[in-house]
């Protein structure tokens, strides 16, 4: 199952759903709180952009 998560912040929940299973991505304007959503979901995927006007190079499907 995928996840896109908009406004992930520090990654608090994308640690805890990486760690579930899920296909995670997330999605926060600020490069300061992606610098620490990556160390704290580190195998997690993360891009800079802006909710309001992103374009998600990658399908999501789910299986």
């Amino acid at each position: 199952m995928s996840v896109l998560e908009l406004g992930c912040g520090t990654g608090n929940l994308a640690k805890r759903l990486h760690d579930a299973g899920y296909d995670y991505i997330g999605i926060d304007l600020f490069d300061e709180m992606l610098t620490i959503a990556k160390s704290t979901a580190a195998k997690a995927r993360f891009h800079q952009a802006d909710a309001r006007n992103f374009e998600l190079e990658e399908k999501l499907c789910n299986n």
